[in-house]
């Protein structure tokens, strides 16, 4: 049986020992109901990791002692960014879950003209599903989830020498992204659009700052489909599968 793993505020892993509360302790305690002298993994959500004993599951509380600490390195492959259209709630979630597991660097989640869900205070709750998800994949680190921002805004985002590409499916057949997307870049930044698609305005401020426009082939996928098949490519291509 693995070890459990839980993730924990960076501060916490300075001291050889730790007292969990709230949510912490209550995902302990009370979800996978850990006992006195069992053993577990923390982690900070930037790549360091702490064996830990369980010393005393209290009432308001538990209380462990660090074993043992290390780094753990980052896989091969691009950092890869996604700019990810606000969708419907559900689907949001399952996207920031599963770039999660398919090891993007950062999410920035995007309104754009066709965007329908509803994206008030909702970067909290996307950066405790990643840290969830990162949990259960085995990630020692997490994914940036950025605050709700601007179709141009996003089109900013990461360092000037990152290839940037934007899924439109309009360009499936003559741009495919298995040959666009390079497999000798350092950071990658992918667009995604919404349900409904990019507007043709949105596509052309994209050329404008940079984007490559590029298809996933001759189906037209459903916005969270399309984001987890263009991640999967990428990290195949560069790499960051193994």
């Amino acid at each position: 049986m693995s070890r459990r793993r839980l993730f924990v505020p960076p501060e916490a892993l300075t001291s050889h020992e730790i007292v969990l509360e709230d949510e912490a302790h209550h995902h302990l305690a009370r979800v996978l109901r850990v006992t006195a002298a069992e053993e577990v993994t923390l982690f900070d959500g930037r790549g360091e990791e702490a064996d830990a004993r369980v010393v005393a599951v209290e009432r308001e509380r538990t209380r462990l002692a660090i074993l043992a600490r290390r780094s753990r390195p980052l896989p091969r492959g691009a950092e890869i960014i996604l700019c990810q259209a606000v969708i419907r709630p559900e689907k949001m979630d399952w996207v920031v879950q599963k770039a999660t597991e398919l090891g993007v660097k950062r999410l920035v989640p995007t309104l754009c003209e066709r965007s329908q869900g509803h994206a008030r205070e909702r970067s909290e709750r996307w950066t405790r599903i990643a840290r969830e998800a990162a949990r259960q994949c085995g990630r020692a680190d997490v994914p940036a989830i950025d605050d709700v921002t601007s179709w141009a805004e996003a089109l900013r985002v990461g360092p000037a020498e990152a290839q940037r590409l934007v899924l439109w499916e309009d360009a499936a057949g003559d741009s495919p992204f298995g040959k666009v997307a390079r497999p000798d870049v350092a950071t990658m930044v992918l667009a995604v659009g919404p349900e409904g698609g990019l507007s043709a305005r949105e596509v052309g401020t994209a050329r404008d700052a940079g984007f490559l426009t590029t298809g996933l082939g001759p189906r037209i996928l459903r916005a969270e489909t399309a984001a987890v098949v263009a991640l999967a490519i990428a990290q195949h291509l560069t790499g960051g599968l193994g």
